[in-house]
């Protein structure tokens, strides 16, 4: 019975326990462990029956029913993950298929082997189905892992299929299967498989969890920019790129009359408009951040003073003349903004945030609606602003 409590007890308590563990996750709110959680479950059930005192007919279509689910689940696991279109009921159809021609062959002909051969023929082409559709949108580094855990796992369940579904005696029964090498292979490559596979997802989920808490870590929720650490981490990699530039600081004016007058969620969508044109005016090589309340920041690489002038003087015109009353708003939204340079030799970008600080305060003390441009300690206008 030693190969019976081996292929019955080790490999359904690995596949439950990572089946437990993707649950736990999928009630803490990570829904991609979901599919994981359910697939793991399933295929640790299809082992598990293996241990009731039943006939062993019932136990090998029960077996099999579980194995076709689970691995179901395994690619709905993997299609889900990519987003890419399910085609459900294709894998469906070949689920049912390959569950009914596995009823044949065990009730109609009593061929262990032929099962052998169908079901893992089927769960093959399951996960080979699941990479076919997803394989184009695996890009990172996690995604191929597991992308080739279930490429080997296919050719792996193919290959042994081929091999002991022929060779198995037609009429084998369970315990004599149970107690061949195509069982303790089997159970040795699944369980590792099994392992490999659960710690890929688990390294997925994780990757993604510490991707979505970076990504709010670095930007601000209202308006979808970088905020200032995320700034400060986007800037450094840009300037490494492209050792010169020029700074924007840009201010709405008199934005606390706006959140007095229409209300903070008026003021809220003023922002989150600001945010958009800036995205639809700066250069894409832009690095544009919210540094808090109405203050926006930007970075533009290879760009001269005068060049960046003329763009923040862009920026100050569209936003004057746009109209705003869509949002709620039924007077002009002006800006201020200070334009500083920063060169190759600069070790950081603080000397050119306070030029450019100084330049925006010396434009608000001018009038208001205008853009200054800020360097060696002095600061001049650019445009026509007016207040």
């Amino acid at each position: 019975m030693e190969p019976i409590d081996n292929f019955a007890v080790i490999l359904p308590i690995i596949q439950a326990s990572l089946g437990v563990v993707f649950a736990l996750l999928f009630r803490s709110g990570i829904r991609s462990a979901g599919h994981w959680g359910v697939a793991y479950l399933l295929s640790a059930a299809a082992i598990a029956v293996y241990i009731l005192p039943v006939d062993g007919t019932v136990l090998t279509l029960v077996s099999d029913g579980l194995f076709l689910a689970s691995y179901f689940m395994f690619g709905e696991a993997i299609i889900a993950r990519f987003g890419v279109p399910p085609h459900r009921p294709l894998r469906l159809a070949l689920g049912v298929g390959v569950f009914l021609a596995d009823i044949y062959v065990v009730v109609g002909l009593e061929s262990l082997g032929a099962s052998v051969l169908v079901v893992d023929l089927g769960i093959s082409l399951q996960l080979a189905t699941a990479c076919a559709l997803s394989w184009r949108h695996m890009l990172r580094g996690i995604d191929l892992v597991i992308g080739l855990l279930a490429l080997l796992s296919v050719f792996s369940n193919a290959g042994m299929a081929l091999l002991f579904g022929v060779l198995l005696p037609p009429g084998e029964d369970v315990a004599q299967f149970l107690a061949s090498n195509y069982a303790f292979v089997m159970q040795l490559l699944a369980s590792a498989f099994s392992l490999w596979f659960g710690l890929a997802g688990l390294a997925a989920i994780t990757l993604d969890m510490l991707g979505k808490y970076r990504q709010a870590a670095h930007h601000d929720p209202l308006t979808g920019l970088l905020n200032r650490r995320g700034f400060e981490v986007a800037a450094r990699r840009v300037r490494g790129a492209e050792g010169k530039g020029v700074l924007l600081i840009l201010d709405l004016d008199g934005f606390k009359s706006i959140n007095d007058q229409f209300g903070h969620d008026t003021g809220d969508l003023v922002l989150a408009g600001q945010a958009s044109l800036l995205r639809a005016m700066l250069p894409p090589q832009a690095v544009i951040a919210r540094f808090g309340g109405e203050e926006f920041v930007a970075l533009l690489p290879g760009v001269s003073l005068a060049e960046g002038g003329a763009l923040a003087d862009s920026v100050r015109l569209a936003c004057a003349g746009r109209d705003w009353r869509q949002l709620g708003v039924d007077r002009a939204v002006t800006l201020c903004a200070g334009v500083s340079a920063y060169g190759p030799d600069d070790v950081s970008l603080r000397h050119a945030l306070r030029c450019a600080d100084t330049a925006l305060y010396a434009a608000k003390a001018a009038g208001r609606n205008r853009v200054m441009l800020g360097r060696d300690g002095a600061v001049e206008p650019v445009g026509g602003g007016a207040a």
